[in-house]
């Protein structure tokens, strides 16, 4: 005996295809939200980050003295303007450049910091102001450097910061380059010469700070 063949429900099938792609639809658009919401607090954290390494960290040149053995100590100063908030520095490397014509010529700088808290590549909690040196041997400079000011050198020290909020942060990181130009009188200069020609009152400056170019 034949039994009837069975019909096909297609409106039932029809409904469970239509509430799967409701569901694919709905997913789809929950995971993209989610992503851009995770974005937009990469983004705002990175946006605060910048905020506090540029406004809230502070570095510019402190003083050029000569040392007792004739070469020239270079300090530097860092600080945190809002010591409440954690900002972690790793300690600068400095450059020293030299103009030489038209370009820059790049000579050797010895870190000399004293305190071995506060040396090159470390990273500190930035709560208080931190001073770093560097030495510039006179040897080591050019002998036909350019005198944007008579009597002196033209020099640029670049200060270059890791910022963060995090001691190891994985991800948000600031890199801070900052630059420094100055008018440097060379050790064995003529002072009374010096003095003449630019009517100094007093005592020739070791050095003229500039602003930046």
């Amino acid at each position: 005996m034949n039994h009837p063949a069975k019909q096909i429900d297609w409106s039932k099938i029809s409904s469970v295809a239509l509430i799967i792609f409701l569901l694919l639809i709905a997913l789809d658009f929950m995971v993209g939200a989610y992503q851009a919401h995770i974005l937009a607090v990469r983004q705002e954290v990175q946006s605060q980050l910048e905020k506090k390494a540029w406004f809230y960290v502070r570095a510019d040149l402190d003083k050029v003295v000569y040392t007792p053995d004739g070469r020239y100590q270079i300090t530097l100063w860092i600080e945190n303007l809002f010591p409440e908030y954690d900002i972690f520095v790793m300690l600068p490397q400095v450059r020293v450049f030299i103009q030489v014509g038209s370009q820059w010529q790049e000579v050797p700088a010895i870190e000399a910091t004293s305190d071995p808290h506060f040396k090159q590549g470390t990273v500190i909690n930035l709560k208080q102001k931190v001073t770093v040196d560097w030495i510039v041997k006179p040897q080591d400079l050019p002998v036909d450097y350019f005198e944007l000011l008579k009597g002196y050198m033209h020099l640029q020290i670049h200060n270059n910061l890791f910022v963060s909020t995090e001691a190891e942060p994985t991800e948000h990181i600031i890199e801070r380059n900052d630059y420094y130009y100055i008018h440097l009188k060379p050790i064995n200069a003529n002072d009374n010469q010096i003095r003449q020609f630019h009517h100094f009152p007093g005592e020739v400056p070791v050095f003229i700070p500039m602003p930046p170019h």
